[in-house]
C-alpha cells in the first residue's frame, strides 16, 4: 500500500506575508505491510518524529485491499533505519544522520530481530561463519606450542638419563645443559627483554638440574640423591627469580617446593631414624604456617609499604608528627610492586599447597601391621579440608584454585588408593566417592549462586578455625608425641 501525505499551510490573504515553513525532508517509510511517502521535519530528533509516523501508518492501515494481514502496533518503542543498516539514533535528527530527500527508511519495532543474511557464495559464507570467535593460528599459538614441546623434551631427556643409570657422565651432561639454559634465560630477559622465552628456558633447565643432582651421588636412589637434586633445583630457580625478573609466580613456586624438599631430605639424611610420617607431619604444619604468612611475606618481597597497625605502645599524635615518615612510591611504582606482590603470593600459595598435599599423601600412604593407619588418614583428611577452606579466603583465582585443587587431590588420590588396598570393601569406597560427588556439585554449582547471611559466613569461619586447631593433636598422634609424653 502506498500513501502520500502532504503538509500544506493556508495561504495568507491581504497584504500579510506568509510565515516561513519548517525545513522538511521528503522520504519514504516502509513498514511491515505499508509504504508511506511523508514530509517530516529535518532538524527535529527522531524520538519526536517517529510517533507521528506510526500514527499515520496506523490510520491508513485499514485501506489495504491487497494485504489482509493485520499489522502489529503493540510495541511502544520504534526505530527508523536504512535498508540493511543499524537503527538510527533517536536523539539525533534526520539532518544529523545525513538523511536527504528521496531516501527509503524502514520502520521496525525496537526489539525486532534482524532478518537472516542473504548470500550467493556458499564457500565465502562458510569461511565467514563465526569469524569473530574463530581462533586463527598466530605467532602466540606457535610460541605456546613450541614452549610446551621444549619443556616436555627436557623432561624426556632427564628421564632417559635417570632410567639409563648413566652416573657421572649423565650428571655432567645434564648439569652443563642446565647451566646453558639458565644463562640463556637470563640473557633473554636482560638483553632481549623476551619474558616468554626466558620463562621457558628457565623451566626447561629445572628438570635437568634435578637429574644432575640425582646422578652425581653414587649408589642406589635414597635421601641424599633427592637432597642434591633439590638443592640444584632451588639454585636454578633462585637464579632465574633474582636475575631474570620474569615468571615470578613460577620460579617462586619452584623455589618454595624445592626448599621444602631440601629441608625434608636433609632431615632424612642426617637423622635416618626419623620416620617418613613424622617428617611429613612436620612438613604439613610448617606449610600451613607459611601459608598464613604468605600475604605479608609477598608484600615484603615486593617492597610494598606495609600498613601501620595501631598498638598501645604507639606514640601519641604529637610525638608521631616528629618522626620522619618513609617516602611513599608514586602511582606507577605502586602499580608495578602490587603486580609483583600478587605474583609472589601466587608462587607462595602454590608452594605451600603442594608441600602440604605431598605431606598429607605421604602420611596417608603409611600402613601398619594391623592395616590402615587411621592417624595418618585422619591427618590427610583434615589437611584437605583446611586447604579447601583456606581457598575461600582468597579473592583471586590464581590463589584460590591451587588451594582447592590440592585439597581435592588429597581426597581423590586417597580414595583411588583405597580401591586397590581395600578390595574387600568396594561399597564403602563407592559411598565415599558418591559423597564427594554430591559435595563437589553443591559447593561448585549451587553455593556460588547463593548469598549467605553473616551468620552462615561466621559458621564457615568457625569450621575453618576448628579444622586448623585439629591439625595440632593429629600431628602429635602421627608423630607419637602422646606416647613419648606418657613415657616420661
Amino acid at each position: 500500500m502506498s500513501i502520500s501525505a502532504t503538509d500544506t499551510a493556508p495561504a495568507a490573504s491581504g497584504d500579510r506575508r506568509t510565515a516561513p515553513s519548517a525545513e522538511l525532508c521528503r522520504l519514504t517509510v516502509l513498514s511491515a505491510h505499508s509504504q508511506v511517502d511523508l514530509a517530516v521535519p529535518l532538524r527535529i530528533p527522531l524520538t519526536l518524529v517517529i510517533p507521528g509516523i506510526v500514527d499515520t501508518i496506523r490510520s491508513h492501515s485499514g485501506s489495504n485491499d491487497f494485504d489482509t494481514v493485520s499489522e502489529q502496533f503493540e510495541p511502544t518503542d520504534w526505530t527508523l533505519s536504512k535498508v540493511g543498516r543499524a537503527p538510527l539514533s533517536g536523539t539525533l535528527s534526520l539532518h544529523e544522520h545525513g538523511i536527504r530527500d528521496g531516501e527509503l527508511l524502514v520502520l521496525e519495532a525496537a526489539d525486532a530481530a534482524a532478518p537472516p543474511p542473504l548470500f550467493d557464495d556458499i564457500m565465502y559464507t562458510v569461511a565467514a561463519t563465526d569469524a569473530h570467535t574463530y581462533r586463527r593460528w598466530t605467532p602466540v599459538a606457535a610460541r605456546i606450542t613450541g614452549s610446551v614441546i621444549a619443556v616436555l623434551a627436557s623432561l624426556l631427556g632427564s628421564a632417559a638419563l635417570i632410567v639409563g643409570e648413566t652416573g657421572i657422565p649423565g650428571a655432567t651432561c645434564a648439569f652443563i645443559t642446565s647451566i646453558v639454559l639458565t644463562i640463556a634465560s637470563i640473557v633473554s630477559a636482560r638483553v632481549y627483554h623476551d619474558s616468554g622465552s626466558a620463562l621457558v628456558l628457565g623451566c626447561a633447565g629445572v628438570p635437568l638440574a634435578f637429574t644432575a643432582g640425582l646422578l652425581v651421588v653414587p649408589d642406589e636412589l635414597q635421601a641424599p640423591h633427592l637432597l642434591m637434586g633439590s638443592v640444584l633445583v632451588a639454585s636454578v630457580a633462585l637464579l632465574c627469580l633474582r636475575l631474570c625478573g620474569v615468571g615470578l609466580a613460577t620460579f617462586t613456586a619452584l623455589f618454595g617446593i624445592s626448599s621444602a624438599a631440601t629441608a625434608a631430605t636433609a632431615v632424612a639424611t642426617l637423622l635416618p631414624r626419623v620416620s617418613l610420617d613424622t617428617i611429613s607431619a612436620v612438613a604439613i604444619a610448617l606449610a600451613l604456617i607459611a601459608l598464613a604468612y604468605a600475604a605479608r611475606l609477598s608484600m615484603i618481597l615486593a617492597k610494598l609499604p606495609l600498613p601501620p597497625v595501631p598498638v598501645p605502645a604507639n606514640p601519641l599524635d604529637e610525638a608521631r608528627d616528629l618522626v620522619t615518615e618513609p617516602e611513599m612510591p608514586n602511582f606507577d611504582e605502586l602499580t608495578e610492586r602490587t603486580g609483583r606482590a600478587r605474583s609472589y603470593l601466587t608462587g607462595l600459595v602454590v608452594a605451600t599447597s603442594a608441600t602440604a598435599m605431598t605431606g598429607a599423601l605421604s602420611v596417608a600412604a603409611v600402613h601398619t601391621d594391623n592395616g590402615i593407619a587411621w592417624s595418618g588418614l585422619a591427618l590427610a583428611g583434615v589437611t584437605a579440608g583446611v586447604l579447601m577452606l583456606r581457598g575461600r579466603t582468597f579473592a583471586g583465582t590464581a590463589q584460590a584454585v591451587p588451594l582447592i585443587a590440592c585439597g581435592a587431590a588429597i581426597v581423590l588420590v586417597v580414595l583411588g588408593a583405597q580401591i586397590w588396598s581395600s578390595k574387600d570393601d568396594p561399597v564403602i569406597v563407592f559411598a565415599l566417592a558418591m559423597a564427594v560427588l554430591i559435595l563437589a556439585l553443591v559447593l561448585g554449582i549451587l553455593a556460588p549462586n547463593r548469598v549467605f547471611s553473616p551468620v552462615m559466613r561466621r559458621v564457615a569461619e568457625l569450621i575453618d578455625l576448628a579444622a586448623i586447631a585439629l591439625i595440632v593433636p593429629l600431628i602429635c598422634w602421627v608423630t607419637d608425641l602422646f606416647s613419648v609424653m606418657r613415657g616420661l
